[in-house]
């Protein structure tokens, strides 16, 4: 299987025994994408399907807020102008 998988350009990962957290954000990805799909119409497609993940994928990536004080997180880089010292 995992041949077929690198075939595909999948690369599969196990996560490490005893570390709930890495399971927990997979588990918490598939459960927010199937619930913003049961408020899509229903895809009639394969193609039509795609479209929507990546849609949500987009979202998921680019736009959602992801602190609490409203901060928008675009990339996994650190802004070379902004002061990174703990608050409070």
């Amino acid at each position: 299987m995992q041949t077929e998988l690198l075939a595909l350009g999948i690369d599969l990962r196990h996560s490490r025994p005893y570390h709930p957290q890495t399971c927990d954000k997979v588990e918490r990805f598939h459960q927010t994408l199937k619930r913003w799909l049961a408020r899509q119409p229903r895809a009639r497609t394969i193609a039509e399907l795609q479209a929507q993940v990546d849609r949500f994928v987009a979202y998921y990536n680019d736009v959602r807020v992801l602190s609490g004080d409203g901060e928008l997180l675009r990339h996994l880089t650190l802004d070379p102008t902004r002061d990174y010292q703990p608050q409070g």
